[in-house]
């Protein structure tokens, strides 16, 4: 990702700037994921919420960097949407997010049912996140 503060003082414009702050704490997100994804002690939970985050840091990134307003929200599934009526072209396969949600800052403070903890794939769901954060990276970065 570039270090959008290598340049004191860059005439860098304000959605840029906040969207690649947005990317870069979700990438911070990721590699915490990464490092703890074979840990038996960390539980689904924690590495569910920051997947989640990861993903709705990336998603609003997107939103930030094109000047789209969006309301304060951790559905994923409704950033997505927001992307796509701005005509964003969001690939097919990242509408699976929504099982994602259960792990956003509302479920933080409670347990999440024994089913929800059986049947989370923590290393499929870190890897649609590193593939949404590639994509937004990229989509952020495009000067066309």
């Amino acid at each position: 990702m570039p270090n959008h503060n290598s340049q004191p003082g860059a005439n860098i414009p304000p959605e840029l700037e906040v969207a690649l702050i947005s990317l870069e704490k979700a990438q911070q997100d990721l590699i915490a994921v990464a490092k703890w994804l074979t840990d038996p002690d960390m539980s689904d939970e924690i590495i569910g919420f920051h997947i989640q985050q990861a993903i709705e840091k990336s998603l609003k990134a997107i939103l930030l960097r094109q000047a789209i307003d969006f309301p304060r929200t951790h559905n994923l599934r409704l950033l997505i949407d927001l992307c796509r009526n701005s005509n964003v072209q969001v690939p097919s396969e990242f509408l699976q997010v929504d099982v994602l949600n259960r792990f956003a800052v509302q479920w933080r403070y409670d347990l999440l049912p024994a089913t929800v903890q059986s049947t989370f794939d923590r290393e499929t769901a870190y890897h649609l996140a590193d593939r949404i954060w590639t994509w937004a990276n990229d989509r952020v970065n495009d000067v066309s």
